[in-house]
């Protein structure tokens, strides 16, 4: 019986499907993208929250529809369907094609489930340099609001620049001049996970080569991006920003010394 305090799940498995089956169909049951997709939404509506979904929604301005899942809730349901789908045995190619569909669908909890399950086979997602920048690309410019595309940009953008350093440092030398607003963020903020990896010269060229922006979405990724850094290095975070006091924005600087004392500074 489930305790007082945690919500009982509904997660028994689709009538005619086994554990560990594998999407070649060398199982018992073929695990394609389709039907993945299908037993997530059915694992998931079980368990709907109508409630929050609705907060969920009008958190994220109306633009996505919810099953109105929480993150603990969400994760023990993800846990239980990977018990089911041993995502282990699948390739890169059928992983990217479980990814997109994952994107096509309307709920948000699906996208969501889609980075999760990226972040945890990323070697596999990142089989090929092309692909999974196609793939990426995507990613962050459908559906795009900061809930997908920040997770995207610190944790697969970042391990694809890791993965492919030479050509992966090229790609964010392009996308920070990006058309797209999402790719421009994710260039910026590429290297949140990298900690004393995170080089400073490209940190800081990024963010002077965006700071004359206006859009709240990337003032407010240079001042992360920087207070992150600052946890690492703060005097050569503090020292950047004095020294560009005039081209960082006041929301940038703000969120840059955050931690060091805060804004404003003198030169």
């Amino acid at each position: 019986m489930a305790s007082k305090n945690k919500r009982s799940l509904r997660t028994k498995v689709s009538e005619g499907t086994t554990a560990k089956d594998s999407p070649d169909g060398s199982g018992r049951g073929s695990w394609t993208a389709g039907k993945t997709v299908a037993e997530i939404r059915r694992v998931y509506k079980a368990n709907t929250n109508q409630a929050f979904a609705a907060s969920a929604k009008k958190y994220l301005r109306d633009q996505f529809d919810f099953f109105g899942l929480r993150t603990p809730i969400r994760h023990q349901l993800d846990a239980e369907i990977a018990v089911t789908v041993d995502f282990d045995c699948w390739t890169g190619q059928q992983l990217h094609s479980l990814l997109l569909l994952l994107w096509c669908q309307k709920e948000r909890e699906f996208q969501l489930y889609g980075v999760d399950l990226a972040r945890k086979h990323l070697k596999t997602v990142l089989y090929d340099f092309d692909q999974a920048v196609s793939l990426l690309e995507k990613m962050i410019t459908t559906k795009s609001w900061w809930d997908t595309v920040d997770m995207i940009a610190s944790h697969l953008v970042g391990g694809l620049v890791k993965a492919f350093p030479g050509r992966g440092r090229d790609l964010m030398d392009a996308w920070i001049d990006h058309d797209d607003l999402w790719i421009r963020r994710s260039a910026i903020l590429h290297q949140l996970d990298y900690k004393k990896n995170c080089r400073d010269d490209i940190l800081f060229r990024y963010c002077l080569r965006r700071a004359h922006e206006t859009d709240f979405f990337i003032r407010k990724a240079i001042g992360w991006a920087l207070r992150n850094h600052a946890h690492v290095r703060p005097s050569a975070v503090r020292d950047f920003v004095i020294a560009n006091d005039d081209s960082l924005s006041p929301l940038s600087k703000k969120q840059a010394l955050k931690h060091l004392g805060g804004w404003p500074v003198k030169k």
